[in-house]
């Protein structure tokens, strides 16, 4: 999960740097952050309901699921 959050993290530093156009922001991430949003969603479904939810990865994994809109939302906002 930290290696996805990093990936992102380089993307959107990616972005900073080249001072791209907010139609070209919206480009780079649906073809590159899209894909590893997809990426934890399906790491998030499959450990979700197999984590305690009272641990903390339990806890973790609970907030990412509660706040999956919210994230989901940035992809879409240049």
């Amino acid at each position: 999960m930290i290696e996805y959050i990093a990936q992102l993290y380089a993307i959107e530093k990616q972005i900073r740097e080249n001072d791209h156009k907010p139609d070209k922001i919206l480009t780079i991430r649906h073809d590159k952050s899209v894909p590893i949003l997809d990426d934890i969603r399906q790491l998030l479904d499959d450990t979700l309901h197999s984590t305690t939810p009272k641990s903390l990865m339990g806890k973790a994994l609970g907030y990412l699921h509660n706040q999956w809109p919210s994230l989901k939302r940035y992809v879409d906002i240049p």
